[in-house]
């Protein structure tokens, strides 16, 4: 596991300069254009169509619609959005459009069809660019799609993902930076989808958020509007993404093994483009923000967010590693979260069966709170076999009784973490209600020999406030 991994090394290297299933598609596919063929291997431009993997099993060749590679940058270039558009419109079920590696300048929404797709090289240089003054989307909408969408292999600059249709989709291999405003650069708004392997970076200028599963908001420039909340069947799976001032070729240091090869590669290719240093790719007022139940699995994410500035702190601004609001199965696990010497908390309210093992924690403490006014008791809350450096882990919420109304000794599980780097007080519990046990908690205590400094306990604060503030977490930045 990751915290065993690391558990007796030291804090590891923060940046400096120096197969999960696709979704389900219908298997009939019609050729888009007579030199179109079943043969993936044909020539596309200077690339050669890759071999079918999972997902839509037709790649159709962009040049085909007359759309090339381009001599662009991030205001400039031939706008290729219509001709974007009218080849995503032809697209036949189980069909991909596919974009050779090179610059590609366009402006406006980019809308795919239930059972389709958008899929560039596998060396990552593919670079969808928006010259426009606002962010663009990539959209997938349909109130009654019965097949999801691949979106694959692509470097996106000032262009969000909007999922908002219930099929399942997968977002994978692709490369987010230049994001202007504060809307999240993947947005799930309903549905079972797949986040893998993604590289997303926000510079100083531009702080926002980087995933989020929750409302579409960004009605008038995506046609969306009519999103729903998902329901609490929906699953989404964010695995094996770097977000933030993560140096992609230092994993080990963070713990992290397995990474698929191609996510270093997209890295690579998109720092040579972007310019810049990894330290200065994590600005996000929260890297993972959900507010919906939709059921989550957090995995092997490698998460680090740059040292604040003047546009990433204020009163209106509450930076987080994560914001998690009411989860309903939850799952995270081998994750590395880096507050690069701040302070930045992974937050989560409202927790109904969560579970966290094997993660690291530097300078990110980890809160579990509750909101007054949430009707539900926390049940069933465990964290196993993680790693802490100067990162302290809290529950603001207190035993009050027994039974599916309340929530009791066994709800709460601290078994086999380990703390560094604090001089009392890793593990801050609050008192409970008269005649009950307090929560479970095994302290594998590696700088704590002195049990009475590892575990605080303190009386519950009022009903409006937590321990460290308001138990109210916003729903956007």
């Amino acid at each position: 596991m990751l915290a065993l991994a690391m558990a007796m090394a030291a804090p590891p290297l923060l940046a400096q300069e120096s197969a999960t299933p696709l979704a389900s598609f219908a298997t009939t596919s019609a050729s888009v254009t007579s030199s179109d063929t079943s043969d993936n291997r044909r020539d596309c431009g200077k690339d050669k169509l890759p071999a079918p993997e999972q997902g839509p099993p037709k790649l159709v060749c962009a040049i085909d619609f007359d759309i090339r590679p381009q001599a662009c940058n991030v205001s400039t270039g031939d706008d290729l959005g219509d001709r974007l558009r009218d080849a995503l419109k032809q697209l036949k079920r189980g069909s991909s459009l596919y974009l050779p590696a090179g610059c590609y300048a366009f402006t406006g929404p980019l809308k795919l069809r239930a059972g389709t797709g958008l899929v560039g090289a596998t060396s990552g240089e593919t670079r969808l660019v928006n010259t426009g003054q606002r962010s663009g989307n990539i959209v997938f909408r349909g109130d009654k799609a019965t097949a999801g969408v691949r979106i694959e292999g692509l470097q996106l600059h000032n262009t969000r993902i909007v999922l908002d249709a219930l099929p399942a989709s997968t977002v994978r291999w692709v490369g987010i930076a230049g994001t202007k405003g504060k809307e999240a650069q993947i947005m799930v708004a309903r549905g079972d989808h797949t986040i893998e392997g993604n590289v997303l970076w926000r510079t100083s200028g531009e702080p926002g958020v980087g995933i989020q599963i929750g409302r579409v908001k960004d009605a008038k420039d995506t046609a969306i509007g009519q999103a729903q909340t998902p329901p609490d069947t929906a699953k989404v799976i964010i695995k094996e993404n770097l977000i933030g001032a993560i140096d992609a070729h230092r994993l080990t240091e963070y713990g992290l093994s397995g990474i698929p090869a191609r996510v270093p590669e997209l890295a690579a290719a998109m720092l040579s483009a972007e310019k810049g240093a990894y330290v200065d790719k994590g600005h996000y007022f929260s890297a993972i923000q959900s507010t919906t139940s939709a059921s989550v699995d957090l995995l092997r994410n490698a998460v680090a967010l740059s040292p604040p500035t003047s546009s990433t702190v204020g009163p209106r601004s509450r930076r987080a590693m994560a914001d998690l609001v009411s989860p309903r199965r939850l799952h995270v696990s081998d994750n590395s979260f880096n507050g690069l010497s701040t302070a930045t908390p992974f937050r989560v309210l409202n927790p109904w069966d969560v579970s966290f093992e094997g993660n690291y924690f530097n300078e990110t403490p980890l809160t579990f709170a509750k909101d007054p006014d949430h009707k539900a008791p926390p049940k069933r809350v465990s964290v196993y076999n993680s790693t802490f450096t100067r990162s302290p882990l809290s529950v603001e919420f207190a035993v009050n009784g027994s039974g599916d109304e309340h929530t009791g000794p066994n709800d709460v599980k601290l078994v086999g973490n380990i703390f560094y780097g604090m001089q009392t007080c890793p593990i801050r519990l609050l008192t409970p209600e008269a005649g009950h046990a307090n929560f479970i908690e095994q302290l594998t205590a590696v700088r704590f020999p002195d049990r009475r400094k590892a575990v605080c306990v303190k009386d519950p604060p009022s009903q409006t406030t937590t321990g460290s503030g308001s138990s109210r977490m916003p729903k956007r930045p």
